[in-house]
C-alpha cells in the first residue's frame, strides 16, 4: 500500500508476481473495475 499526498493506492500481488491495483474496489471514482489479468486458476 502506498500513500501519495492524499491519494492512497492499494495493490495485490498476484501468483505470478505481478501487481494488480485494487483502487477500483476501494475508491470507485465512477470507474468500472477492470481486471484483464485475472483468470480462473485450476
Amino acid at each position: 500500500m502506498t500513500v501519495n499526498g492524499e491519494k492512497m493506492s492499494v495493490y495485490q500481488v498476484e501468483e505470478d508476481g505481478t501487481l494488480s491495483s485494487l483502487d477500483d474496489l476501494f475508491f470507485g471514482d465512477d470507474m468500472q473495475p477492470d481486471f484483464p489479468q485475472m483468470h480462473a486458476s485450476s
